[in-house]
């Protein structure tokens, strides 16, 4: 049974004999057949599809959608839970989680059918991270009429109750305990030590300046860490991430610890890499990346494709204190929208395009649409 790239969630509809799995990769749902497991409708949802339930009468689907979709500046960006109607073999609608809603975790359906209940985070991502008194991030549960497919409560959760130090430091990364007033942990804005989405109005940078969650892939590998490069190394923002975002000190073998959990992270193909339709779009993408006029390669040369120092590319916006960002990696960009900064670019194309009008990120005004594909192609290779 072909369950996709990155299968998920799991569920199913004994009666029309079916079995649903999500693709994280391909934001999808898939239906099987039990007998015989061959896929008879693959359905386009929201963003990293994780976790799903069918109603006891087996005519709704309800998916939690991991991360938001879209441009991450807008204050009210959200993830959202998407609702299948079996009779169409299709997507009903999305309903939209509250503002600044991420990292959907689960969803349950009532035993009548009418009610879904989907466990999720909620942050003010908007607020500098000082504002503690108003509950920066709080772990929520969102409840859904089934029946008329409309968000009608929240419930707010409460306190969350000898490894090796990388699982030592994989449970620190995930406890909200170490945080004061207990209501985020690293993994809120880094679910799988990766990103959110999201922006945040973090202090290492000043206030009235969100930035765009980075992965923390290979932190430790391409220093200086943050958009604008002011903490030395991963190492240094690990420990700045304790006292200015937990507001909790952490101790030195506790920081160590989270390190080791950070470094054993290793990266994941993504679903262009193992389509082999693509090998040859891959290929000409890859030429493009690597001529010169491009100028990609300058600044993102392999193994980790950055050169760890900081450019002007034309992005700065009104609110930041610089012009100069640190270059990412493209390593996973598959699956790290949206991009750039400030999270405006939702797409690669609009940051190839959009977002590049005087080709200072890169000469792209002389490509084709069918190049622009192409690189495109080759960056979600990566």
């Amino acid at each position: 049974m072909d369950a996709g790239f990155r299968p998920g969630g799991l569920a199913l509809a004994p009666r029309r004999g079916w079995l649903l799995t999500t693709d994280r990769a391909t934001d999808t749902v898939r239906v099987h057949e039990l007998a015989g497991g061959k896929c008879v409708a693959t359905i386009s949802v929201g963003r990293e599809p994780a976790s799903l339930a069918v109603t006891p009468d087996e005519k709704l689907g309800v998916v939690g959608n991991r991360l938001p979709a879209g441009d991450a500046s807008n204050p009210r960006a959200s993830a959202s839970v998407s609702l299948i109607d079996f009779a169409a073999l299709g997507k009903r609608t999305d309903i939209i989680l509250p503002p600044n809603g991420a990292n959907v975790q689960g969803v349950a359906i009532a035993p009548d059918g009418r009610w879904a209940y989907v466990v999720h985070t909620v942050g003010r991502a908007p607020l500098p991270t000082d504002q503690i008194e108003l509950g920066w991030i709080t772990g929520n549960v969102a409840i859904i009429d089934a029946s008329s497919s409309v968000l009608t409560g929240e419930i707010a959760l409460g306190q969350q109750p000898d490894w090796d130090q990388e699982r030592c430091g994989e449970m620190i990364f995930h406890d909200a305990t170490r945080c004061y007033q207990h209501w985020l942990s690293c993994a809120t804005c880094h679910p799988d030590g990766r990103v959110d989405g999201l922006n945040w109005d973090l202090l290492n940078d000043g206030a009235g300046n969100p930035k765009n969650t980075k992965s923390l892939l290979f932190a430790h590998l391409t220093p200086p860490a943050m958009s604008e490069g002011v903490r030395a190394d991963a190492e240094t923002a690990v420990a700045a991430g304790f006292r200015s975002i937990l507001f909790q000190p952490a101790s030195p073998e506790e920081i160590r610890a989270v390190e080791a959990y950070l470094q054993s992270l290793g990266p994941e193909p993504g679903p262009v890499r193992a389509n082999a339709r693509l090998t040859i779009r891959v290929k000409r993408g890859q030429a493009l990346f690597e001529r010169a006029r491009a100028r990609c390669r300058s600044c993102h040369p392999r193994p980790l494709f950055t050169d760890c120092l900081s450019h002007d590319v034309g992005t700065a916006l009104d609110t930041d204190r610089t012009r100069f960002f640190d270059t990412p990696s493209l390593v996973e960009l598959w699956r790290t929208s949206p991009y750039l900064h400030h999270g405006k670019a939702v797409t690669l194309r609009a940051l190839l395009t959009d977002f590049n009008p005087h080709d200072r990120h890169g000469r792209t005004s002389d490509m084709s649409a069918q190049e622009l594909d192409d690189l495109i192609c080759y960056l979600n290779s990566r």
